[in-house]
Order: C-alpha cells, then sequence, then structure tokens
C-alpha cells in the first residue's frame, strides 16, 4: 500500500501545537497546495529557497513541499538581524525567498 494513502487514511495526528491539532490526512493537502503555489513561483528541483520563519504549521508545510520538489531549503530563524539577513541573501543568493507578510520589512 502506497505510504500517502496508508497515512490519509490513518486520522492520527501529525502536529500537534499548543493552537491546533492538524492530522496526517490536513498535512498532506497542506503540503500538495504548498507545491502547487511553490511551482508556481519557478521551485523546482535544485531551486534555493530561503525561508524565514517561526516554526509555525505554514513553515512545516513549505519546508517539506521544497523537500518533496527537490528544491534546496535554506533556514533563516527570525532572531537574527535585518543587517546579517541582507548579508545572508547576499551571499546564498536564493531563488525564492518565503518570509511572513509581517516580516517582509525586513527584506
Amino acid at each position: 500500500m502506497d505510504v500517502i494513502k496508508l497515512l490519509s487514511e490513518w486520522q492520527g495526528k501529525a502536529i500537534i501545537t499548543d493552537e491546533t491539532q492538524t492530522t496526517y490526512t490536513e498535512l498532506i493537502t497542506l503540503v500538495e497546495d504548498k507545491c502547487c503555489d511553490l511551482s508556481n513561483k519557478g521551485v523546482g528541483k535544485g531551486s534555493k529557497v530561503l525561508v524565514e520563519s517561526k516554526y509555525t504549521l505554514d513553515f512545516i508545510s513549505s519546508t517539506l513541499a521544497i523537500i518533496q520538489l527537490g528544491g534546496i531549503y535554506i533556514p533563516i530563524f527570525d532572531t537574527i538581524g535585518k543587517t546579517l539577513l541582507k548579508q545572508r541573501i547576499a551571499l546564498l543568493k536564493p531563488d525564492v525567498l518565503l518570509v511572513e507578510k509581517k516580516e517582509s520589512h525586513r527584506i
């Protein structure tokens, strides 16, 4: 049996946070949706994707989608300063930047 099908039929919790509980079915759907979004932005095999985010469900689904698409996941945590962030972007030259809207002023 296909692992994805098996997980989607099982309603166990994949992610539990203080705010939500996400089943494997819900997580698979989120990752598939995120794959479509990222693919439309040009993410594919070998694409460098810089992800600046807190540990959220969106962060987790984005990370899994990048890996599924064959992209290179580059985490940048929201605790680094604006100057260091800009230096990392200049050094790494990512193809795509994923940041939360409220943090976009840092770029």
